[in-house]
């Protein structure tokens, strides 16, 4: 194993990815367009890479081809809708961010009836109010689309930069360590 290589790719990483993080920061607008660039491009790769495997598999597997034509088709049309159209994309992504807000608010709500048994009444309490409040910021955002991507590309930021402090980690620790190269 070459520790040398490990250590520059992980200095790299880190170095991109607290980069991406500042200028995620920098360019809101530009940060979830590009975003959304980015998934097209990758479901796009994915849907003909799966035509191919459905061309490869069709006379081997019928059934097996038949399910991963429909995916596959799916995946290069909504690859090349977000390639296409990014500021609609980037408009999408904010307004799905606050229905998984609200939709996981819901599901945490519904299970509290069964936490009230186990916990004690200020966890149960704690819970209920930050699960209302979760679902009442997820419909702020669902009417509210530019606040919802202001929030969105503050936690992809903040992802990035966790991603590039942890590369950082790894790479000062592999660095001051001795190794053998």
């Amino acid at each position: 194993m070459n520790f040398k290589r490990i250590r520059i790719t992980e200095s790299i990483f880190a170095v991109l990815f607290i980069g991406l993080a500042i200028l995620t920061w920098a360019f809101p607008g530009r940060a979830l367009e590009s975003l959304a660039v980015f998934y097209g491009a990758a479901a796009l790769l994915s849907g003909l890479v799966d035509l191919l495997l459905y061309l490869w598999t069709r006379q081997k597997s019928p059934w097996f081809a038949v399910g991963t034509l429909l995916p596959a088709t799916i995946s290069v049309i909504a690859g090349i809708l977000l390639v296409s159209w990014p500021q609609a994309a980037a408009k999408a992504l904010a307004i799905v961010f606050a229905i998984g807000f609200i939709a996981h608010s819901i599901a945490k709500l519904s299970g509290l009836s069964a936490l009230r048994r186990y916990v004690h009444r200020p966890a149960y309490y704690l819970s209920l109010i930050m699960n209302l409040s979760g679902l009442g910021l997820g419909i702020v955002l669902l009417f509210s689309p530019y606040l919802s991507a202001l929030l969105l590309n503050t936690f992809i930021g903040l992802a990035l930069l966790a991603l590039g402090l942890s590369s950082l980690r790894l790479a000062l620790e592999n660095w001051l360590e001795p190794g053998p190269f």
